[in-house]
């Protein structure tokens, strides 16, 4: 889990289908698998193998590997079990923009999440059933922080997802977690961000809970504007 603030500048880069049966007296529909979930596994690239974890929640995605010090934000589209997409990735320790990649792959919904992008990399991806632990929001509300050497940001989330606050850059937050679906891990997320020079304005992402030692002692808040993208690994007090 990445407990740091990542605050992104993308202005260095810039930022169901159904068939007929034959003779007219059937019709067979083609469902779409669903990418929706947690993800976690590895991907590979140069010959190296790094650990992965995405949140992937209609059509968006946001993919972290620690140990490969890589943040990857972008969307998906699919048709039947066939993935596709684009991706943008930075480097997690600098903020630095790496390369824009498309994403080919193949996914079984909630089983399995394969593929390659145009850069050279492949993913192999398991869902995490952790997806499927419904919440809600009183279960996000709380006092919640993240500290990265002498940096801290720390929000108040309230029972109706709204929240506000600061970091020791000066930077103010407010905004508001949405539940789009009770019956899983999965929050959008809408956030401003204020007092804060070139990283104010409007962002929209994902949320989700975590845990490390006891359950949704973790809460993720991701978001992306057309200038910025962010990941919050915050910890509750």
């Amino acid at each position: 889990m990445i407990l740091k603030l990542l605050a992104i500048n993308l202005l260095f880069i810039f930022l169901a289908a159904c068939g007929g049966g034959g003779g007219g007296t059937s019709t067979t529909t083609i469902t779409d698998d669903s990418p929706d979930g947690i993800w976690t596994g590895t991907i590979s690239d140069s010959g190296a193998t790094f650990g992965l974890t995405a949140l992937v929640y209609d059509n968006e995605m946001y993919g972290f590997s620690n140990d490969g010090d890589a943040l990857i934000q972008g969307s998906l589209f699919v048709s039947g079990t066939t993935v596709s997409g684009t991706a943008k990735s930075y480097a997690i320790s600098t903020g630095e923009f790496i390369t824009n990649s498309t994403i080919s792959g193949t996914v079984q919904q909630g089983i399995s999440f394969t593929g390659s992008t145009s850069g050279g990399s492949t993913f192999n991806l398991t869902y995490d059933d952790f997806y499927d632990r419904a919440k809600s929001l009183p279960d996000t509300s709380g006092i919640w922080s993240v500290t990265n050497g002498f940096y801290t940001a720390t929000i108040t989330v309230q029972n109706d997802g709204s929240f506000t606050g600061s970091d020791t850059e000066g930077c103010v937050f407010s905004g508001n977690l949405i539940d789009p679906d009770s019956t899983k891990n999965i929050f959008n997320s809408l956030i401003n961000v204020s007092s804060c020079g070139i990283l104010n304005g409007a962002y929209g992402g994902l949320a989700s809970l975590g845990e490390i030692v006891v359950a949704d002692d973790v809460l993720v808040i991701t978001g992306t504007n057309t200038n910025f993208t962010f990941l919050f690994g915050f910890q509750r007090q």
